[in-house]
């Protein structure tokens, strides 16, 4: 047992004390962590934690998730690409001098919202694989999201 603990391998149901299972979760693996406390010997302490089975993404789901990521992160940061050489030629073919503030600040708000685009795009679908949503997501995400932060909260 001792063995498969240290290799992270999946124990059989029996080997863990039941109180170390989550509900109903049969195949718990034993991760191990290190602590910040040391032994006497000067090594750090190595404790066990106890990791639930992962569940799967379904396809139907995760094409779905793709394409709203695609949406709202591809729209953004395209037209920050797009934006480059428009101040190019605004600067050399145009002679208008804009200012080098104005650049960084555009380029931060198209690159910024790709970014919270690809978070939005995850949250605002359906993790429903039999119901689609609505095109924009916005009861969808703050579905999602209160679902999180319930977890988050039921952790502590």
């Amino acid at each position: 047992m001792f063995n498969a603990i240290e290799q992270g391998k999946e124990l059989p149901t029996g080997a863990l004390a039941p109180s170390l299972r989550a509900p109903g979760e049969a195949g718990n693996r034993l991760l191990p962590t290190t602590s910040s406390t040391s032994t006497p010997l000067g090594s750090a302490k190595t404790n066990y934690s106890v990791e639930p089975e992962m569940r799967e993404v379904s396809p139907v789901v995760n094409s779905r998730m793709l394409r709203r990521i695609l949406a709202f992160s591809g729209v953004p940061i395209a037209a920050g690409i797009a934006l480059f050489p428009a101040f190019y030629y605004l600067k050399k073919v145009a002679s208008d001098d804009v200012p080098t503030w104005v650049v960084y600040f555009v380029q931060s708000i198209t690159w910024g919202g790709g970014m919270a685009g690809i978070s939005y795009g995850i949250l605002s679908i359906s993790w429903d694989p039999n119901r689609e949503g609505k095109m924009l997501g916005g009861s969808e995400f703050r579905a999602n999201l209160g679902a999180i932060l319930e977890r988050e909260r039921e952790k502590r």
